[in-house]
C-alpha cells in the first residue's frame, strides 16, 4: 500500500465522523472550499452548500479541506482576475485570522499564548484557536467581532488592510515579551544551533528579534487566501488541526491531535454577542497611522517641560475628565493614559485621577481591565516607548463628546499646552 493509499484510507474513516462533518460544515458557510487530493487541490472556486457535499468529496478522495478567512454572497462567482471593486461587491465579509508558522512547537505556543493574552487585552473574549497539525496554532476573531463601518469606511471592503494593521499591532506589542520568552528557554547559541541560523540572522541591532524564527506575515492576509479547516488532516503529519481551548494553549500536546475514531465537536468560528474587535481594531488603525506618518522610534512629539496644573490641561481633556455619560470609556481611557504619560505625570498620581475619572463614568470600567492597561503602558515607558494623545482631528474626540472649539484651532492636546504654558510663564515673568 502506497502512503497515498493509507492516507486516504484513513482519512475516509476519520472524516466519515457526524462531528466532524458538522463542525467542517458550519465553517464552510458562505466561504471557498478547496479540498486537497494527497498531493493536489481541487478546482477553484469550490464550496460546500450541503453536508452531503463533504462526504462526497471524501469518496472522490480527499485527504484535507481548506477554506477561506473571506465570507462571499456566492463563492462559486470567484474567479482570477477580479478587480478589487468586484471582489468588494462579492464580499459580504471577512474573519481575523493569525497564522503561527514556526518550525518548534514550543516557540509557537508561546506565541499563541501572547496573542490569546493580548485579545484579552483588548478585551476580546469570543475566540477560536486551533492547532495547524503541525508545528504551529491558528487564532480566529470572527467577523461579528467588528463594526460593519470604521470611520466611515465598509468593513467588508477593508480587506486585507485592516487585518495586516492588526496582526502588525498586535507583532508589535508582543515582540519584546516574546523575545523574552524564547530566550528564559534558550539562548541565542542554543537557538542558533537549533534552526541552523546564524547569531547575525537571528538579531538586529544586536537584539534578538523572534520573528526570525517565529513567522506571523501580514503579506499572508490576502484576498481568496485559504487555511487549512478544523479538524482537518495534515498530509505531512497524518494530525488532525484540533480545535482546543485558549486556557490550554500551554498543555498542548500534539499527540491528542493524532486522528481517532471520535471526536467531540468544538467549533473553531465563535459568533461572539458583542463587537468584542472594535477596540483592537481602532488601536490597530491609530498605531498604523502613527507608524506610517513617523518612525516609532525617532517620531517628534511635543515635549512638555516643567508640572503641568489641572489648569493647564485643555477643555477636551477636562470635558474628558467629567466623565462619559455614554460609550466610549475604552477610548477616553487611551486618551486620558497617553496625555498623562506626555505631560510627564507619576505614576502613582495618573493611577489615581484614573480611579476618580472612572467612578464618574456612566459605569465604571472594571478594575482588572484599568489595572491591565496602565501596566502595558508602564511596560512600553520601560522601554522607551512614548505615545501622544491622537490629534484632534481623530474621529475619537466628537465620537466620544469631548471635541471642543478648541480642537479646531490647535492641533493636539500636547499643543495647547506647550502653548499655554510658554504664555502663563511669560506673564509671570513680566510680573516679577
Amino acid at each position: 500500500m502506497t502512503k497515498a493509499e493509507k492516507i486516504k484510507r484513513i482519512a475516509k474513516r476519520y472524516y466519515s465522523q457526524k462531528s466532524i462533518q458538522k463542525v467542517m460544515f458550519e465553517t464552510a458557510k458562505d466561504r471557498e472550499v478547496v479540498p486537497l487530493y494527497f498531493d493536489s487541490f481541487g478546482k477553484r472556486p469550490d464550496a460546500i452548500i450541503y453536508e452531503g457535499d463533504i462526504k462526497s468529496l471524501i469518496d472522490k478522495g480527499a485527504t484535507s479541506f481548506h477554506c477561506s478567512e473571506e465570507r462571499w454572497k456566492d463563492p462559486l462567482k470567484l474567479e482570477v482576475g477580479l478587480s478589487k471593486t468586484e471582489l468588494n461587491n462579492l464580499r459580504k465579509g471577512w474573519d481575523f485570522l493569525i497564522d503561527i508558522d514556526c518550525k518548534f512547537i514550543e516557540y509557537s505556543k508561546m506565541t499563541a499564548s501572547l496573542l490569546r493574552d493580548a485579545f484579552y487585552f483588548h478585551n476580546i473574549q469570543t475566540f477560536g484557536i486551533k492547532f495547524s497539525g503541525g508545528t504551529g496554532f491558528h487564532l480566529c476573531v470572527a467577523s461579528e467581532a467588528f463594526p460593519k463601518e470604521i470611520f466611515g469606511i465598509k468593513l467588508k471592503d477593508y480587506f486585507p488592510e485592516a487585518a495586516r494593521f492588526m496582526l502588525d499591532y498586535l507583532k508589535s506589542m508582543i515582540e519584546k515579551e516574546l523575545s523574552a520568552r524564547i530566550q528564559e528557554r534558550d539562548s541565542i547559541k542554543e537557538i542558533s544551533e537549533k534552526t541552523g541560523k546564524s547569531e547575525k540572522e537571528l538579531t538586529i541591532k544586536g537584539e534578538f528579534n523572534p520573528y526570525a524564527i517565529v513567522t506571523l506575515d501580514s503579506g499572508l492576509i490576502s484576498s481568496r487566501h485559504l487555511f487549512r479547516m478544523p479538524f482537518s488532516l495534515n498530509e505531512k503529519t497524518l494530525l488532525s488541526s484540533v480545535v482546543i481551548r485558549p486556557n490550554l494553549i500551554e498543555k498542548f500536546n500534539p499527540k491528542i491531535a493524532k486522528p481517532s475514531d471520535f471526536v467531540s465537536y468544538r467549533p473553531f468560528i465563535k459568533i461572539p454577542e458583542t463587537e468584542e474587535g472594535k477596540e483592537l481594531l481602532i488601536q490597530a488603525l491609530d498605531w498604523k497611522k502613527k507608524i506610517k506618518m513617523h518612525d516609532l522610534e525617532k517620531r517628534r512629539i511635543v515635549e512638555i517641560k516643567g508640572k503641568v496644573e489641572e489648569e493647564d490641561f485643555p477643555p477636551s481633556i477636562k470635558k474628558a475628565l467629567q466623565g462619559m455619560k455614554k460609550d466610549g470609556r475604552k477610548r477616553c481611557l487611551f486618551i486620558l493614559i497617553n496625555f498623562f504619560r506626555s505631560i510627564n505625570m507619576p505614576d502613582d498620581e495618573i493611577e489615581k485621577k484614573l480611579k476618580e475619572w472612572n467612578q464618574k463614568n456612566y459605569k465604571p470600567l472594571s478594575e482588572t481591565y484599568m489595572q491591565t492597561q496602565l501596566n502595558w503602558y508602564k511596560k512600553q515607558a520601560e522601554q522607551g516607548k512614548k505615545f501622544p494623545p491622537p490629534n484632534y482631528n481623530h474621529p475619537f474626540y466628537k465620537e466620544i463628546g469631548i471635541f471642543t472649539s478648541e480642537c479646531e484651532i490647535y492641533k493636539n492636546p500636547l499643543s495647547y499646552v506647550a502653548r499655554h504654558l510658554r504664555v502663563k510663564r511669560r506673564r509671570m515673568s513680566k510680573s516679577i
